[in-house]
């Protein structure tokens, strides 16, 4: 939601603040998106009644981009309201925050704080893969920057970190609470929420990690490298065999099948490959497949990942994504047979590993994840991945 040249006004008797934020636990893919104000107004706004946030720990890496400088004190100009917390301070500048006297306080004081500059701040989540189920539950984050500065972040419940960072590189390590040092498979680095306003914000590309490459079996333990080893991720389009339309998606949402393929970036598509999550109830597991994970993702529209939600059927509970990250955002790629008469090439089927969904799109020209009871021998439910650079078609069975 983008609100252009908003008027806020408090009445004389209002006591408030002129909006309040709140935790809600519904919060998820699809509830909403960020609401983004330039232009802002404040007509008869009281310092004490702008914008801050409670001292509850479900908000403690929120924050708001204050572009026209008006939602801090009357002294500051653009710049950004966070909470008043070391871990949403440690890469800005010492003198950037200062604490909203009119924001509430806990035991280590003002419970917001307001940070004057253009550090383009974004929230961003760091999750360490050790290729099965790990019981590595307290573990810490060691983050630098290119200038030396560093800061150490505790897990959360679910085994991720979410710090908040302004522009810049940066270089991690993942250790134990005891000191020791953990070699993940894989880290997955993703910005939660829609994109800033501001334009030089942090992305996947900013962080390096030390990671473990794999070894041959049955050496006793992996070798130890300073830097993971890359292989770019193959970038395609995805054809539908049946109606010659490929997945397309817009920056904001908008998720159907397209006859035309521009522009690339509603159609260009990085298959992101994953570690496939070893979750008990998963039909990927429940039904012992092997075929590798990927996230598919427009990185190039706004890097939204296409999803398919369990208990839902056909075009229901289907589309893109570019908020939080859940594992019903992962598919696995079969092989497959074309039917006779249909364009050449080689296909594949794009199933979800949660729930067993398939990608189809039929003659009515809607798109949808049909559940894993329908025959997938159709050729609605057939793909093709085009190569983005040569317009061959790649086969599935060498993505392995």
């Amino acid at each position: 939601m983008n609100l252009t040249s908003p008027h806020f006004r408090i009445y004389v008797l209002s006591q408030g603040p002129m909006f309040q934020f709140y935790y809600d636990s519904r919060s998820g893919p699809g509830m909403g998106d960020a609401v983004e104000m330039q232009g802002t107004n404040l007509v008869n706004v009281w310092e004490k009644n702008k914008p801050t946030f409670k001292c509850q720990n479900e908000l403690r890496d929120n924050f708001l981009e204050d572009v026209d400088g008006v939602l801090g004190p009357t002294d500051k100009g653009p710049g950004y309201i966070i909470r008043n917390r070391n871990p949403s301070k440690a890469f800005l500048p010492p003198d950037a925050c200062t604490p909203l006297w009119y924001s509430g306080s806990n035991e280590w004081g003002q419970c917001s704080a307001f940070c004057e500059g253009t550090f383009c701040l974004r929230l961003m989540r760091i999750k360490p893969f050790f290729g099965e189920w790990t019981t590595h539950t307290d573990m810490k984050l060691l983050l630098s920057n290119d200038e030396g500065t560093e800061f150490e972040y505790s897990s959360l419940e679910f085994k991720h970190f979410d710090v908040l960072l302004p522009a810049g590189n940066y270089h991690g390590s993942v250790y134990k609470a005891d000191g020791t040092e953990l070699m993940a498979r894989e880290i997955d680095v993703y910005g939660i929420g829609d994109d800033p306003i501001c334009q030089d914000f942090v992305t996947e590309a900013n962080f390096t990690f030390a990671t473990a490459p794999p070894t041959p079996s049955p050496t006793d333990t992996p070798t130890l490298s300073s830097v993971p080893t890359v292989t770019a991720d193959p970038i395609v389009r995805i054809q539908n065999a049946l109606t010659q339309r490929y997945l397309w998606t817009r920056w904001d949402g908008g998720f159907k099948g397209s006859e035309d393929i521009e522009p690339l970036t509603n159609t260009a598509i990085t298959l992101v490959k994953k570690v496939c999550p070893n979750d008990a109830g998963y039909y990927y597991n429940e039904n012992g497949l092997t075929s590798s994970c990927y996230l598919i993702k427009w990185e190039s529209a706004n890097g939204r990942r296409l999803f398919a939600k369990a208990g839902s059927d056909w075009e229901n509970g289907v589309g893109t994504s570019s908020g939080k990250y859940f594992n019903d955002q992962i598919w696995f790629i079969e092989a497959s047979v074309c039917e006779e008469g249909t364009a050449s090439g080689p296909c594949a089927i794009l199933r979800n590993i949660v729930n067993g969904r398939t990608m189809y799109d039929n003659e009515n020209l809607v798109v949808g994840a049909a559940a894993p009871t329908w025959l997938f021998e159709k050729t609605k439910y057939k793909w093709h991945l085009v190569d983005s650079t040569n317009g061959g078609v790649v086969d599935a069975a060498g993505l392995e």
